[in-house]
């Protein structure tokens, strides 16, 4: 029997996105997601890397810039492990999209603005 995860994820865009193409001629575009946990003086903000390939990724690059709420879902994931300058262990969750929903975009609310 084979075991699975479905992991769902929205958050803001830390920054642009990257995109590139693989040797294949495939799309893939790379961003940070920023999840925001707590509130007060308890909130925390965990940061996801996100890759997403293909169609999705086009869209993501013409769509998408910093600051934009998204809702990622995943099945692919790993952490990745290094150690900082000081020798102490440092991770990152990074996940490979399977879809990415675009929940409040920019470039959609100006269109928004500018339509009034």
């Amino acid at each position: 029997m084979s075991t699975s995860a479905t992991l769902i994820f929205r958050g803001r865009l830390g920054s642009d996105l990257q995109i590139r193409t693989t040797k294949t001629g495939e799309p893939v575009a790379n961003f940070n997601l920023a999840i925001d946990q707590g509130y007060g003086e308890h909130k925390t903000t965990a940061w996801v890397r996100v890759s997403v390939f293909g169609k999705q990724a086009e869209a993501c690059h013409q769509h998408l810039s910093k600051g934009d709420m998204v809702c990622v879902h995943s099945e692919r994931f790993q952490v990745a492990v290094w150690s900082a300058q000081d020798n102490s262990p440092q991770g990152q969750l990074e996940v490979t999209a399977r879809r990415v929903e675009f929940i409040i975009t920019k470039r959609e609310q100006a269109a928004d603005n500018g339509a009034d």
